[in-house]
């Protein structure tokens, strides 16, 4: 292997770990979910050197908390400890923190939607059908590249357009079901 070659392709890394992905419904049972009752966001960055904004708490709690309605959980993957305490003192009973590794492809697999401020749970959830949303404050060429192939996923630089966006998403999607039932749970 030439370590100096540099080889391109036309697809999608996330791929890579999901296309033969048979999601197992136990690792949301396990969490006392329902499946399509919820929702993952992931906070955004607060130390990496790529990500150009610093935010000293995780912004899309607030964020999801008024876009997502009350029927649905969250479920919240904190990237530092710093968050993590954060987000506990703001629990207010829907909102879950897995305190254990988990497969989180399955998980996302059967979610209603994925927030983050990053863009690989988004990625991986849009290639699943998942619709989802990264606030990401810089290009995403990925990202971009998905939405204009009609993967689900939406791509904004501000956090209150996040907010905007999910809120109008989980609204349509509460209406839909409402009028047209709940799809037949497997």
């Amino acid at each position: 292997i030439d370590a100096g070659r540099i080889v391109t392709f036309n697809g999608y890394f996330e791929l890579a770990w999901i296309y033969r992905l048979k999601p197992d419904k136990n690792v949301v049972e396990k969490l006392g979910l329902t499946p399509y009752r919820y929702v993952i966001a992931r906070p955004e960055e607060a130390y990496a050197a790529y990500y150009p904004v610093e935010r000293p708490r995780p912004t899309v709690l607030d964020v999801i908390l008024e876009a997502v309605p009350e029927e649905y959980d969250i479920v919240v993957f904190p990237r530092y400890p710093s968050q993590t305490e954060y987000l506990k003192e703001k629990l207010r009973g829907r909102i879950i923190i897995p305190e254990r590794s988990l497969d989180t492809r399955s998980l996302i697999s059967y979610s209603a939607l994925v927030i983050t401020g990053g863009a690989t749970f988004a990625q991986e959830a849009a290639l699943m059908g998942v619709p989802s949303i990264t606030y990401f404050p810089e290009p995403i060429y990925v990202t971009d590249d998905m939405a204009s192939k009609g993967f689900p996923i939406h791509h904004v630089t501000d956090i209150w357009e996040a907010r905007e966006l999910g809120y109008n998403m989980m609204s349509k999607r509460s209406s839909n079901e409402v009028t047209q039932g709940l799809k037949s749970k497997e």
